[in-house]
């Protein structure tokens, strides 16, 4: 059962028109074949494909706050650009290509800790519970790219955070619509008025790079 029109008529038919399609057909009826499955496809209308939809139609998840596009673009102006945004959803994300923390429709994949960053400059806006588990997979991929934190210097991961700064950390604007949430833009962040929420460029390269400067500097 599949709410898509043209998916139901190219599994029926193995086949049509459109070359990639035509293949994606037929790695798919060459799966089933030697599985000893016959496949048939009917059409759901979407407002009844309840079950296979119910993930990805929750909406008000406080995991969906975004930063301000306009704020965004500052940041890409600031270190260039970035090819994929690590925590989002077809919701709030700031680029095309993103990677959702579960099913979603227009997601290029899912959870972002199971994929390779290395390769990617990314931005990252993650749930803060996530900050460090993000600084360990910058390490561990040797990827580079831009984080939206809030300034908790007594935080764990702090220190770590440091470490990886490629540059000087810049301060985010503060004010009403700084942050948004989709579903209510008058909605304000459950951040107290007074943090400040920082934007930085980072990646494992300036931690190496830093150890040996360190090195260098107790030789002499």
């Amino acid at each position: 059962m599949i709410n898509n029109a043209t998916a139901v008529s190219y599994i029926n038919s193995m086949g049509d028109r459109s070359l990639t399609c035509k293949q994606i057909t037929r790695e798919l009826w060459v799966w089933c074949a030697n599985h000893g499955i016959w496949l048939s496809a009917a059409h759901i209308p979407g407002k009844e494909n309840v079950l296979a939809d119910k993930e990805s139609r929750k909406k008000h998840s406080d995991t969906e706050w975004k930063l301000n596009p306009e704020l965004f673009g500052r940041i890409a102006t600031l270190w260039g650009p970035v090819s994929i945004d690590l925590f989002a959803s077809r919701l709030n994300y700031q680029l095309k290509l993103f990677f959702s923390w579960r099913p979603d429709p227009e997601a290029m994949a899912v959870d972002a800790f199971s994929l390779d960053w290395r390769g990617q400059r990314f931005h990252a806006f993650p749930p803060f519970s996530l900050i460090n588990r993000v600084l360990q997979k910058v390490e561990q991929d040797q990827s580079q790219g831009i984080i939206i934190v809030p300034m908790w210097n007594t935080q764990v991961w702090f220190h770590r955070l440091l470490h990886l700064l490629i540059d000087f950390p810049v301060a985010v604007p503060k004010g009403p619509t700084t942050l948004l949430f989709p579903f209510n833009r008058e909605k304000a962040h459950p951040l107290p008025i007074k943090a400040i929420i920082m934007q930085l460029y980072l990646g494992s390269a300036a931690k190496e790079l830093k150890r040996k400067l360190k090195g260098i500097k107790t030789k002499d």
